[in-house]
Parts: C-alpha cells; structure tokens; sequence
C-alpha cells in the first residue's frame, strides 16, 4: 500500500467517522425532544451536554437563560464541567462581567475567541471574567431557534488548553445551541409546547432536517416542509407509505420495512439508510431513524422520526472504497511481480549454483567435499525458502486452479509447518467467486491460520468453504486458547482490521466468535460477484 497516500485515506475516514457520530447524535436529540415530557428536559439536556463535550473535545458547556422580565441578568440552569474549577455563579449580570458576549448574543451572533490574548481591548471585561473561571477557549451562541426570541446563551469552552473553532465545528454547536433552546421552550404551558415544536422544526429544516410522523393505522405520513422536499412530494398533497416507498429504489424497499417493524416490536429507535430516485432521475441517498409512540392501549400508535439526505456522506464513502481497493490492487499487483521475480530469477539461480557446487563436491575429496556438500544443502534449503516466500506473497495457484484448490493447497503448507491437525471440508461451489472475492477470502484464511499458528496453541483447526445466502462462506475454527473479542475491539488487531477492510472492499461481512479457553471461529462471507455492496 502507497504510504503517501495513506494520511489521505486515514484523514478521509476520520472525516466521515466524525460527521457520521455529528448525524447520529442530532437525529437522535432531534427525535428525543421533539415529544419529550416537560419534567425530563433538564436530564435529557445535561446527558446530551455530556455527549456534545466528548464529541468536540470540549472541558466545558453551560446555559444561561435570562432571569424572568430581564434580558441582562443570567442564570445557570444546565452545566457540564467534568474538571471543575471555580464555581460559576448562579446568577450573573451579563452587562458587567460579559459586556460584550451579552451584546453579541441578543444580536444572534456567535462570539468566540480561540486565546485570550488575541481579544481586542473593548472585550477586556470579558476576557477578565473567563480568566477567572479558567476558561483558555469559548464560543458563546445564542440560545435561539432562529425565528424565535433569544432565551439566554450557551457556551462551550476549554481549561485544559487552548483550541481553534473551524467554521464547521461552530455551526455544529450552532445547531446543537438551537436544538437545545428548542427544547426549553417547551416546558411552560401548551401554547409554549406549540411554539417549541415549530422551533424545532425551523431548527431541524436550517440543518437540512426532516421531521415526519407515520400513523401506523392509516398507513399517511405528516411530514414539515424539509421533509417533503427530500421526498419529492408538493406541499398540501396526502402522503402515504406506499407513495414513499413508489419512490425509492427497489432493493431498498425492504430496508424501510423492516425499520418500520423493528421499531414497532422493539420500541427502541430504528434506522434505515436507503436511495430514493428523484422526479429528474437523480438518485439521493436518505437516513431515516423513527421511534414508535404508543396509543392508550400500550400498543404503537405511530412513529416520529427524522430523515437526513447523506447523499455526499455515501459519495464520500464510495471514494474512500475504491481508493482503498485501488491501493489494494496496486499492493497486489507488486507482490504478485515481486513473487515472479522470486520464482522465475532469483530460485533458478540457486537452483543453478546448487547444481554447480555439487559437480565441484563430486571432485572433492575429505574435509573440503564436506564443506561444499553443507553448502548445497543450504542453497537448496535457502532456495525453499525463497519458492514458499514467492507463494506467501501471490499464490499462483489461486488464479491458476482456483480458490478451492488454493485453500487446500495453504491449509497443507500450514500442515506440514504446525502440529496442529487441518479438516478441511470444501463443498462444491456451483457458483464462483469473482476474483476480487476470491483473493479476499483467501487472504482472510491466510491471516486466520497464521493467527492460529502465532496465538492459539490449536490442536485442531477446521477450514470450510461452502455457499450460504446466495454468496460464498469461509469458516476457519480451532480448539486453541481463545481470547475476549471485547479486549480487542479496545486494542484494534492489525490481522482482523485487514480481514474487515477488504471483506468491506467486496460488500462481503466478518464474525470473530471466541472466548478464552474455548477456541476462536473466523467467519467471512463475501456476495455474488454482482451481488449488493
């Protein structure tokens, strides 16, 4: 694998595991408060404070809302600071300690500074006050849906050090500030209630945030404006499930439905990703998570969810996937070159010189035909060698006789240098593997057995192929020592990420069961060569 290219490829996933874990959590607190009882606000909004400053790596979030009648003095209703500090006071006259956060706030803009050191002099009052509490980094935001009026301020800050605020991380935090002021504004009376709820919405739909509301008995959808939008349906028109489901892509039907279900039996929250063709053919990818909502009989009523249009997450994905799989291309095209250059060179030449020196020990006589006699051993030894180096690096086998006979081929090589005992059980596979695949499983097995050979101690190890589910199964089991899957989740294996990664490469699965003393099965199925991916 190109090393130069390799910061690229982790900085790209990076990229799309945070954007990913930014997606999950708004839909989820989008979702939560939307219909969340007055009374569980304050410990939904400090477990979501919690979430946010792990998320962002931040030391510290707290909301100020304005004391009743007054738009200077604030009080601290919600405050996550797992580090501690001075306390922050109860109530706080913006106009003297925060001047000019105050001023920024009531006119809905952000203030933040990264140092204190880098604030103009009319921000001193306001600097002074954070370097009081310790504070190195804040950005202050209005607590505001956008339409609504400012409730009070939400900041969040560093003590432990100083940091920078991209444009990107502010508004993510702009849109956390405005999902939380959502939130409380709900917890007076109906009237407020209302009122929430349209924030909610105006919030939702500034993020691109589709809220929608399926009633499981007449099978209609109630969806906002952002919602219709992302399904392609005009407002005022009835929308039913079937009419979503006209316009989605038809593999991916199923997928809606089988979301719908599970969040009806398991009255958890349910998540379906699935592509959608719009009305001009261009085709959008969509994530939807719903919660069922029960009716007076206990029994699912309805779900309310939320719908994300992650159409550049997928297309970010897709060419993260084919850079990856080019680069493992490119990785075995190198092997496969330097194990001919192995075989046809560098093996003929020892095998010539072995030849060579057993003429001249023929000739030889006592000490010295001694001498050569252990050279050509080496030669020859040295010469194996280098044939099973050649064949660890690319099996010609697989491409010549395929993968069948190229797992009986390495279960034998690796009978014949362990102790352990090889079944191996290959069922005749009326339908082949592409090479891709084929190439994957085989490099999944080669790195099973060696882990067998490093680590398990095994006195027996099975090896199966066999088709399931329209696609090929490989299945590697040995009695050995086992391990805690759960410890290595913790300390990431480089074998088994290998084994994840390019079985993700061919749209193909891994399942590692093991437990201490009790043996470890690897399991890798990969699809059809034009299976889903």
């Amino acid at each position: 694998m190109d090393n130069a290219a390799m910061p690229v490829l982790d900085d790209l996933k990076s990229q799309l595991d945070r954007s990913r874990r930014f997606e999950e959590l708004t839909a989820h607190l989008l979702t939560q408060f939307v219909e969340i009882p007055s009374g569980e606000v304050d410990a939904a909004i400090g477990t979501a404070q919690k979430r946010v400053c792990a998320l962002f790596g931040l030391d510290l979030c707290s909301l100020w809302q304005w004391t009743p009648g007054s738009q200077r003095y604030l009080r601290l209703t919600h405050d996550y600071r797992p580090l501690g500090g001075p306390p922050l006071p109860e109530r706080a006259d913006a106009q003297e300690m925060f001047p000019w956060s105050l001023r920024e706030v009531l006119a809905k803009r952000p203030f933040l500074f990264t140092s204190p050191d880098e604030c103009p002099p009319e921000v001193a009052d306001d600097r002074a006050s954070f370097s009081h509490f310790g504070i190195k980094s804040v950005v202050v935001l209005p607590l505001s849906t956008g339409g609504g009026p400012v409730l009070g301020a939400a900041a969040f800050a560093t003590v432990r050090e100083e940091r920078a605020w991209p444009p990107e991380i502010v508004r993510r935090l702009q849109l956390v500030a405005q999902i939380f002021a959502g939130a409380l504004g709900r917890r007076a009376a109906d009237e407020a209630l209302r009122e929430s709820e349209d924030r909610m919405q105006l919030a939702a739909e500034s993020a691109g945030v589709g809220l929608w509301r399926l009633d499981l008995v007449t099978s209609s959808y109630w969806l906002t404006e952002e919602a219709r939008r992302q399904f392609a349906f005009p407002e005022g028109k009835p929308v039913t499930q079937d009419m979503v489901l006209a316009g989605v892509v038809p593999e991916d039907r199923g997928l809606i439905l089988a979301a719908v279900k599970a969040a009806c039996e398991s009255r958890e929250e349910a998540v379906a990703e699935y592509r959608l063709v719009a009305p001009d053919g261009v085709e959008r990818w969509l994530s939807s998570r719903g919660r069922a909502r029960l009716g007076p009989s206990g029994e699912p009523e309805s779900l309310m969810g939320v719908t994300v249009d992650v159409t550049d997450r997928k297309r970010a994905e897709a060419a993260l996937r084919d850079l990856s799989q080019r680069l493992i291309r490119a990785h075995e095209e190198e092997r496969a070159l330097l194990a001919r250059e192995l075989h046809d060179d560098l093996t003929q030449r020892l095998a010539v010189l072995a030849i060579d020196v057993g003429r001249t020990e023929l000739a030889a006589r006592g000490a010295g035909a001694e001498r050569l006699r252990a050279v050509r051993e080496g030669l020859v030894a040295l010469s194996e060698d280098v044939h099973t180096l050649a064949y660890q690096l690319h099996p010609s086998v697989l491409e010549e006789l395929g993968l069948a006979e190229a797992l009986r081929t390495e279960c034998e090589r690796f009978r014949s240098r362990s102790r352990a005992d090889v079944l191996v059980n290959i069922d005749p596979l009326p339908v082949a593997a592409g090479a891709d695949a084929a190439l994957c499983l085989f490099r999944v097995a080669q790195e099973a057995l060696r882990n067998v050979e490093r680590h398990s101690s095994a006195g027996t190890v099975a090896v199966a192929l066999r088709q399931q589910d329209g696609g090929t199964l490989l299945t590697v089991r040995d009695d050995g020592e086992g391990f805690d899957p759960d410890a290595v989740r913790d300390r990431p294996s480089l074998g088994l990420a290998s084994m994840r990664e390019r079985l993700q490469l061919v749209g193909g699965k891994l399942c590692v069961d093991s437990l201490p003393g009790e043996g470890t099965a690897i399991l890798a199925w990969v699809p059809p060569e034009n299976g889903p991916r």
